[in-house]
C-alpha cells in the first residue's frame, strides 16, 4: 500500500469527491465516507448562496432603476 501524507490523502479525497467516481461506503473508514458525501453538499449549499446573493443583487438595481425612472 503507497503512503501518502494526510494533506495529499485530503486533497486526493477532495478530488474524488468532486469528481463523483462510484464508492463502496460500506467498506473503509467512516469519517472518509463522510467526507466524500458531505463535499458535493456543501459545494451545492455554496451554489445557492452565491446565486441568491446574484438574485438579491438583481433585484435591488430593478427597483432602483424603477424608482429613478418615475422621477
Amino acid at each position: 500500500m503507497r503512503r501518502t501524507r494526510p494533506i495529499g490523502r485530503l486533497f486526493n479525497d477532495l478530488k474524488e469527491a468532486i469528481r463523483g467516481s462510484a464508492h463502496d461506503y460500506t467498506t473503509g473508514s467512516l469519517g472518509r465516507a463522510v467526507f466524500l458525501l458531505s463535499v458535493p453538499m456543501v459545494l451545492g449549499m455554496v451554489l445557492e448562496s452565491v446565486f441568491a446573493v446574484v438574485g438579491y443583487t438583481e433585484a435591488m438595481i430593478t427597483i432602483i432603476y424603477a424608482r429613478e425612472r418615475e422621477h
